[in-house]
């Protein structure tokens, strides 16, 4: 099995199990790690936003933005890798800086939210292309495609709303969930479940609503039956893994694990991640917590 890495760093490896209470320390070697210098393909002026792998394609994205820079003429853009070749570059127009990513892994189709454009580009893995862009009314931010619904959602983070819109007949509904709790604002993260027919919801405030679809008819959803969750900190980041039915929401005072479909606290560890994400079959959560990378 080979490894690609993308940017040297030191890095300390921990070993988190999706049901551990606590962390442990595990040795790491990595085997067959192959070194690729970016820096002709993107340049000197650039950061790296973030990565993404779409696994059944073996593609993987690299979002970078270039730095110090004012001019809108000036773009970022989307970096395609597939087996350790670098086979496209995608300029974003207008985008100075893109904030998310999502992936239809079926179609490996990436969309990119883009907050200086109002933008979600829609690329094509394969010819390396944008096929098209979905227009959001303010700061689109947080962005998640749902696999099993084909919906992807938006978090509109400048109006308070978010949105969701359906990739098959190209429409779409803007959402803002009030309820008697006051400070539901702003949605910071959205994360749908298509298949329990839920939407994750979490709020600055630290409140998490599990909404179900049903109910997303509405424009302005009261949230009456809703499950709410008040972890009282300030999020950052959050995933779900299906195949656990785990919902992982980092937060500035810890790294919470829910249930699913309850919404109650499995447990809890006193680390704040600021991204996550999951190799489910061996049951392990990738967590980065400044420059650390737990595992």
């Amino acid at each position: 099995m080979s490894r690609i890495i993308l940017v040297a760093l030191l890095v300390c490896i921990s070993v988190i199990p999706l049901t551990a209470l606590s962390l442990t320390l595990e040795s790491f070697t990595p085997v067959n790690e192959t070194m690729i210098n970016l820096t002709p393909y993107i340049g000197y002026t650039t950061v790296i936003t973030g990565i993404y792998s779409n696994p059944s394609a073996n593609y993987l994205y690299v979002l970078y933005a270039r730095i110090n820079v004012t001019s809108v003429n000036v773009t970022s853009g989307v970096l395609i890798m597939s087996n350790g070749n670098v086979i496209g570059n995608v300029n974003l127009p207008y985008c100075m800086q893109p904030y998310l990513a999502t992936i239809n892994y079926e179609e490996n189709v990436i969309y990119v939210s883009c907050t200086t454009s109002n933008l979600v580009y829609e690329i094509n893995g394969y010819t390396a292309s944008i096929i098209g862009s979905i227009p959001v009314s303010f700061e689109p931010t947080w962005v998640y495609y749902d696999n099993y619904t084909s919906q992807l959602y938006v978090v509109a983070y400048g109006s308070g709303k978010f949105l969701q819109y359906n990739m098959i007949n190209s429409t779409s509904k803007y959402f803002e969930v009030a309820s008697t709790i006051s400070n539901l604002w702003p949605p910071e993260i959205i994360i749908p479940n298509g298949k329990l027919n839920l939407v994750y919801v979490i709020y600055a405030t630290g409140y998490i609503l599990y909404l179900n679809y049903t109910t997303l008819q509405l424009s302005r959803n009261y949230c009456s039956n809703c499950i709410i969750i008040n972890l009282n900190s300030t999020p950052l980041y959050a995933y779900y893994d299906a195949v656990h039915n785990i919902l992982f929401v980092s937060t500035k005072g810890g790294l919470y694990a829910l249930d699913g479909s309850t919404g109650s606290i499995l447990y809890n560890m006193s680390i704040s991640p600021t991204w996550l994400t999951a190799n489910v079959n061996e049951s392990l959560l990738y967590a980065l917590v400044n420059n650390l990378v737990y595992v």
